[in-house]
């Protein structure tokens, strides 16, 4: 029942990791709603269940999983995505006390995915 249209408008609405039954659902199912979203709409649902996946990793301080899970943000051809992974990195550096390798992370990240674009 959950791919159809009414389970797409269920899933993006209440999905919330990927591993909850509908986050899991969809991460396995993600083709099944094409015909009821767009790839824009799927991508921003996929991005944010794989984010809060992530920060679930962080709170249980699983650096392993959550190294190998951040390969989803830093591989992407997707500048946005690039970013957000990123900003978990530097979240998950910084909840660690990891100093220098935040500042590390932040000053490479200054001239690549974050860089500052003078005002004109």
């Amino acid at each position: 029942e959950l791919n159809t249209e009414l389970g797409w408008k269920v899933i993006k609405t209440l999905a919330r990791n990927e591993s909850d039954k509908l986050g899991a659902h969809f991460m396995a199912n993600e083709n099944a709603y094409n015909k009821w979203s767009t790839a824009e709409e799927r991508d921003q649902l996929k991005d944010r269940l794989v984010t809060y996946t992530m920060y679930g990793l962080m709170r249980g301080n699983n650096e392993q999983a959550f190294m190998d899970k951040l390969a989803y943000f830093k591989k992407s051809d997707k500048i946005d995505r690039r970013k957000q992974g990123v900003m978990l990195e530097a979240d998950y550096y910084l909840g660690a006390g990891r100093t220098d390798d935040y500042v590390k992370l932040t000053s490479a990240a200054l001239t690549n995915e974050l860089p500052i674009n003078p005002v004109c």
